[in-house]
This record gives structure tokens, sequence and C-alpha cells, in this order.
């Protein structure tokens, strides 16, 4: 469903202006996990590394009738485009909770905006320090679940996703039709590093490791025709569960 909040950037857009206004005054409508935005050309472009300013969704934008669709948080959308549109870090007004600026610096990094993730960082870093127990879990057992989720295109990984807890914390994607794609111990690596990361900070908190169980499974997703070529994509996760106890204060 469309949006008409005009002050986070939703509104139900008639059609886009035809290429050559100049950027300023060229719309542009996004898809963003099903939720429709407008902005300018501009502010797509104006922090250059960022994603959004890729040639791909700039093209994409430019073409009539043709809306990109991103596969993000909605919610925290608002947050970038009124930073792209102002990237000014003294200006920007942050979400009220810890819970929205952690969501909100990873939406940051996924978009590559090296201005806000640092303004996040530095915020919550703040926050932290000022109540450092503030998260802090109280309940004697706990399990935790990482999951790894990796999207296969005949042979080549061209999308990783990290879950911890039923919450994304990662995700990569890179080599989608015949490119060169993800490794396997590129994979491996990240999954072991956000699992190690996690248990460290629970481990700060006295819960210890009980033990830990994994399992796997493979779903077909669906055939891709390259050309003349099919290719069949599937998803394999693999889901490690650990059971912590507290045994110090």
């Amino acid at each position: 469903m469309e949006s008409t909040a005009a002050s986070s950037g939703r509104q139900d857009v008639v059609g886009v202006e035809e290429e050559g206004e100049g950027d300023e005054t060229t719309l542009a409508k996004l898809d963003v996990g099903g939720t429709r935005f407008i902005t300018t050309i501009a502010s797509l472009r104006r922090v250059p590394q960022c994603v959004l300013s890729g040639d791909s969704i700039i093209a994409a934008c430019r073409t009539p009738k043709k809306v990109p669709f991103i596969d993000r948080d909605p919610e925290m959308f608002p947050y970038i485009l009124n930073f792209l549109r102002d990237p000014w870090p003294q200006y920007f007004v942050l979400p009220e909770t810890c819970h929205q600026k952690k969501k909100l610096l990873r939406e940051a990094v996924y978009y590559n905006i090296p201005g806000l993730v640092k303004l996040l960082e530095s915020n919550l870093s703040s926050f932290e320090q000022s109540s450092p127990d503030a998260d802090a879990p109280t309940a004697r057992f706990l399990y935790i679940t990482f999951e790894r989720q990796l999207t296969y295109q005949e042979h080549n990984i061209v999308s990783a996703s990290y879950v911890i807890n039923g919450e994304k914390v990662k995700e990569e994607t890179k080599g989608w039709f015949g490119k060169k794609g993800i490794s396997m111990a590129e994979a491996e690596s990240t999954f072991r590093f956000e699992i190690s990361r996690t248990l460290e900070r629970y481990s700060k908190y006295g819960y210890d490791v009980q033990h830990m169980d994994s399992t796997g499974s493979s779903t077909p997703l669906r055939s891709t025709t390259v050309g003349d070529k099919a290719t069949f994509d599937h998803l394999q996760s693999l889901i490690v569960t650990a059971f912590l106890e507290r045994t110090r204060s």
C-alpha cells in the first residue's frame, strides 16, 4: 500500500518526469519492502558511495513505469531518505529508542552511507557507556538461535544472510548470472564470527554455553532463464542453537 506521508518521503505518485529536466526536479519512485517512496534523482546521488546512487538504480528510476524494488525495511527508509536530502549529522534527527537506532544502523550499513553509520555508532557507543547494563538479560537460561541462509544459483552462492534470534544482522549479495559469487569459506568465516561475537557478549553478562546443536536444510526456490540456459536456484539453511546458563553474576 502506498503512503502519503510527504514528510517521510512517501506519497502517491502518478508519474515520473522524463530524463533531461535535471536531477533536482526529476522525480524517482522506489519500492522498499512493499512501500512506495518518492524523492529526486539529486537526493539519491547526493552520497556518491551510497547503493541508491548506483547506475542501475538511477537508470531504473529514469525509466517510465518502472519502479525499482529494494527488499529492505520500509520503516527505517524515511530516515535514510532524510539523511540523503540533507547529509549533515548536526541537523539529523535520530530515532528515539536504542532498538530503532540499531535497526537504522543496519540499514545505513547496507546502503553504504558512511556519515550516517558514523553518527549512529557514536550515539550508540555513548548510550552503552552511560548505561552498560541497559539491555542485560536476567533469565537463568537462554536459547540463542543462529541461522545462515545461502541462496544458490546452480553451484554459485549469490546471497548470504545471517540471522540471530529471528533478526537479520548481516546480508551479502553478489554473483548473479554467472558472475563470481560468495565463497563458502567467506560464508563460514562470517557465520563463525557472528556466533563468536554474540556468545562473547553474553559471556560478559555471566552466561556460559552448556551445549550447541545444529541442523541443515535445502529448499528449491525457482528456475531462472538466462538466454537459452535455465538455472535452478535453491536456499540452503544452517541453524545452530546455543543453550546458555547464567553461572556468574
